[in-house]
């Protein structure tokens, strides 16, 4: 129904077939260019596919809150799912949606001011939720206070993913990170502005095993220049993933992570992503050849399983990139030395 012209009476009606289940196998509902529904009608609709007994996508692009709602609230309770993405949630369905939690094992809210509303999600426990979400929602202290005392207080005991990418966490994540995630396998923090104390409580982090079981670290888009050694400095045996695109990396953060590949620290570790360290900044140093070539050293002669490396936008030469691409050819090293061969 794009384009339809969509009145609130239509929206309510909607809202109401979906309630009273008169649509249980309905997957799809597109709503996209009705803006002249209005926004109770759309929360109306969003309130109702909570209820929803199946999977139920909503796009409502173009409509009042310019947002939509992939929700897979099923029966089976451990496979429920909220997500959320550039919504104008109303009241009534924050009240739905704390009312819910305990339910639900995927909370994905992304693209949405959440400012200081955290206290509110997980005041309660959640023992099935697995997965949150919180890209881009103007997380502030008060939220990661919030966050870090579900996890103090055990209201999260299930918690295997917890991705804030692109809040300004900047002095914060030390916050979270004094914390114990005794199942968490996924930390994502890009373009979080983190400090060098959030590095530091990071390492320490890792270093005291309050991440036992992380297999992914995403860190990219900050500026950790300087931070490898202390990130790197003990065995992480389960890291599979280590994402530092874009974080202003220079040749001596090369060294220390072939230092760390050399003394099998990672010995886990099948995708290293340095990709965009090119030297953006008027006092940075790129990555260049000289980084990029004792990373690949290292994980020739030390690492002993298959490991992809991506080192495109790092500034090397078409030189260093013809050398290194026949030096790891039917070996188990795989440079990614050009976006457009970036298949992983």
């Amino acid at each position: 129904m794009h384009s339809c012209n969509l009145q609130p009476a239509d929206g309510h009606a909607l809202a109401a077939a979906i309630q009273q289940y008169k649509l249980p196998q309905l997957e799809v509902l597109g709503l996209v260019d009705n803006p002249s529904m209005g926004k109770n009608a759309e929360g109306a609709i969003l309130i109702a596919a909570l209820g929803h007994p199946g999977t139920l996508k909503i796009d409502l692009y173009g409509s009042y809150g310019c947002g939509s709602i992939d929700d897979n609230y099923a029966v089976s309770l451990d496979q429920s799912k909220v997500f959320l993405r550039d919504c104008r949630l109303p009241r009534k369905m924050k009240n739905e949606l704390v009312s819910r939690l305990h339910r639900l094992a995927d909370l994905s809210i992304n693209h949405f001011n959440m400012g200081g509303q955290m206290t509110a999600l997980l005041s309660q426990t959640c023992p099935l939720l697995k997965v949150i979400s919180l890209e881009k929602c103007n997380l502030q202290l008060a939220d990661c206070n919030a966050l870090a005392a579900a996890i103090q207080q055990n209201n999260v005991p299930q918690l295997e993913e917890l991705t804030l990418n692109d809040n300004d966490l900047g002095g914060k994540v030390a916050i979270l990170a004094s914390q114990t995630y005794p199942q968490l396998k996924k930390l994502s923090l890009t373009y979080c502005r983190m400090q060098p104390v959030d590095c530091t409580a990071l390492a320490a982090s890792l270093q005291q095993h309050r991440l036992p079981k992380i297999e992914e670290l995403w860190l990219g888009g900050n500026d950790l220049h300087g931070q490898i050694p202390a990130l790197t400095l003990f065995v992480q045996p389960h890291l599979r993933q280590l994402i530092l695109w874009d974080s202003h990396l220079q040749p001596s953060d090369g060294h220390s992570l072939a230092a760390a590949i050399e003394q099998q620290k990672l010995p886990q570790l099948w995708q290293l992503n340095l990709t965009g360290n090119c030297g953006c900044y008027p006092l940075d140093k790129s990555l260049g050849d000289d980084g990029a070539a004792a990373v690949l050293h290292a994980a020739l002669n030390h690492h002993q399983r298959k490991l992809v490396i991506k080192l495109y936008d790092c500034d090397m030469s078409k030189q260093f990139e013809k050398q290194w691409e026949l030096k790891c050819k039917d070996t188990h090293v795989f440079p990614v030395l050009h976006a457009i061969y970036d298949l992983y």
